[in-house]
């Protein structure tokens, strides 16, 4: 699942080399569905974003600006899927090839903060 919050830099691994079918530089569009949409009303975002990472054989490493690179208006709980484009200009996913689908959630900005510390103690028998 991926965790984003508005108003912010978000920092995003994922796994999309391993499905991709075309070489390098590599393009991909980003689409969020809401899930909580009303009536008939459906609520979607398409973003492009570069990889940002060094370890492309290994993982894609992303930066999201929320607000800069793409806007939300509603928080909760998105759909999403990652598309390897053929170009950096078309948001169009029919041009792609689907290289992985899951769950977002987009807190906002009077949403606790996610932070975590990890600690480590060591323990001895005896």
């Amino acid at each position: 699942m991926i965790l984003l919050q508005q108003s912010q830099l978000n920092e995003v691994a994922l796994t999309l080399t391993e499905l991709a079918n075309l070489s390098n530089p590599i393009n991909w569009l980003f689409v969020f569905d809401l899930e909580q949409s009303q009536g008939d009303e459906e609520y979607s975002k398409r973003v492009q974003l570069l990889d940002v990472g060094t370890s492309a054989n290994r993982f894609n490493y992303f930066e999201i600006i929320e607000g800069t690179d793409v806007t939300f208006d509603k928080v909760g709980m998105y759909r999403y899927r990652v598309y390897q484009m053929p170009n950096d200009t078309s948001t169009n996913e029919t041009e792609g090839v689907l290289v992985e689908t899951g769950k977002m959630k987009l807190v906002g900005t009077d949403d606790p903060q996610y932070n975590h510390t990890v600690t480590t103690e060591t323990y001895i028998n005896g």
